[in-house]
C-alpha cells in the first residue's frame, strides 16, 4: 500500500485543512490521556481490606504504574502545548488556554490521588 495519497500536496491540501486535522487528532489524544488519568488502568481499590480504597489497582506494579504515569503525563502536556500553538491568536484564545491548564492540573492531582 502507498502513503503517497496520506502526504501533504500544496495543490490539493490547504494549510488551514492541516491544522484542522492537526487540532482534531490533538484534542483526540489529549481526550483519551486525561480520560486514562482521571480513571487509571485496572480501576482503584473500592474498599480497605488491605488496599487503601481510591488508589489505583495498577500502582501495586510500582515500576509500570510509573512508566505509565510518565508517558501519560507527556502525552497529554504534548497534547495540550500543540493545541495551544495551534490555536494562538485565535478568537477565545485565552479561554482556550485557560481551560487546557485547568485539564492538565485536574489530571495531575487525579495521577497523585491515585498513585499514593
Amino acid at each position: 500500500m502507498s502513503f503517497k495519497y496520506f502526504q501533504y500536496k500544496e495543490d490539493r491540501d490547504s494549510p488551514s485543512d492541516v491544522r484542522n486535522l492537526l487540532l482534531v487528532v490533538a484534542t483526540l489524544i489529549a481526550a483519551v490521556t486525561f480520560q486514562a488519568g482521571v480513571n487509571p488502568p485496572g480501576g482503584v481499590w473500592q474498599d480497605d481490606n488491605g488496599h487503601k480504597a481510591g488508589r489505583a489497582i495498577y500502582a501495586s506494579q510500582q515500576e509500570a504504574y510509573y512508566v505509565f504515569l510518565f508517558s501519560n503525563t507527556l502525552t497529554l502536556s504534548t497534547s495540550v502545548l500543540v493545541i495551544m500553538s495551534l490555536t494562538y491568536r485565535f478568537p477565545f484564545y485565552l479561554e482556550v488556554w485557560f481551560h487546557s491548564f485547568n485539564a492538565c492540573d485536574l489530571c495531575i492531582r487525579c495521577i497523585c490521588c491515585h498513585a499514593w
